[in-house]
This record gives structure tokens, sequence and C-alpha cells, in this order.
């Protein structure tokens, strides 16, 4: 009721639009991932025939998919013999490799914007759990295979929350020689 209330009184949204505003609002976010550089080419080829009969979005930039589910249809999936079931198998074992990432859209899009080379020195406050960390991390790995350099570069990353640290460091551990 408060935070109906107090967006109302802003006129940020039109009267007629804000049941629409409302229900985006409360709609569960696609999940969306990205594959890191640590992918190997095997397990990238099997989740392909599965992200295509689910119709998953491919944004290629991103080396990153949006599925058409939220997580609560990928969950319910788990004792099935679907794609869905079989695609969270594949999530979970990409995740616990450090091969995939699974990050928000629109949290991917800084990193990639700032398309940083193997040399770039980088300061990220703020900067737990890491997601885009490790972005800046692999695409400065990516950079630097592709021209044969080697990486050179500094990412200097903090959170001011001591527990929220522990993931960074945690996530940042899983860049492998890179980090």
């Amino acid at each position: 009721k408060c935070f109906a209330k107090y967006y109302k009184s802003q006129n940020l949204v039109p009267h007629h639009a804000w049941t629409r505003f409302e229900a985006a609002l409360i709609e569960p976010l696609p999940i969306t991932f990205r594959m890191t550089h640590l992918a190997p080419p095997a397990y990238r080829a099997r989740a392909a025939p599965m992200l295509r009969r689910l119709n998953a979005l491919h944004y290629q930039r991103l080396d990153a998919y949006q599925l058409p589910h939220d997580k609560h249809t990928l969950r319910w999936s788990a004792h099935s013999h679907s794609d869905e079931s079989e695609l969270r198998r594949w999530l979970i074992e990409g995740t616990d490799a450090g091969w995939v990432v699974r990050q928000e859209l629109a949290s991917m899009l800084p990193p990639h914007l700032l398309s940083p080379g193997a040399d770039a020195l980088v300061l990220d406050m703020c900067a737990s759990p890491g997601s885009k960390t490790t972005q800046v991390g692999d695409i400065m790995q990516r950079r630097g295979s592709s021209s044969g350099a080697a990486i050179s570069g500094l990412i200097v990353a903090n959170d001011a929350d001591r527990l929220r640290s522990y993931t960074l460091a945690k996530r940042c551990a899983g860049l492998g020689d890179a980090a």
C-alpha cells in the first residue's frame, strides 16, 4: 500500500497506465545468463538444441541468453523429463564449474559498453556479488586471447558490506588464471 501511494504521488506513471505498470513490477523476471570464456565448446554445444527448442533469445555480443521462462518454471521442472529440466541441470553444472553466470540483462550492459581491453585498469565500487566484475574480467580475457596478448590489465573490486565482499571474492576466484 505504501509503495503504491508513494509512487502514485510522484506522478511518474499516468493514472490510466498505473494498473499495467504495477502488474509489470510484480511479474517475475525472465531467466538470463551468460557464458564465460572458460565454457568449453562441448559444453556450449550441448545447450544449443535445448535453447533453440525453448525459443531462447541469444544476445551474441554479450554471449548471453534469455529464456521465455522465469525461475519458478525452471525450478518446477526439476523432476520432469523436459527440455526445461535438462536445461536446469545444464545450468547448474555450468554455474558450479564457473562457465555460466546468472545475471540480469540490464546488469550485463555496463561492462559491455565499457568494453575494456586486455590492458585496462578498472575500478568497480559496490561490486558484490561480482557479476559485472567477472564480466569485465571475462571481456579482458577474451580480448587478450583473441589478440594473442597477455592480460596486463587490473580490476580493483570492492564492496562496503563485508558479507557481500565474501561473495565477490568467491566469484572472482572462479575467473581461473585471470584472477
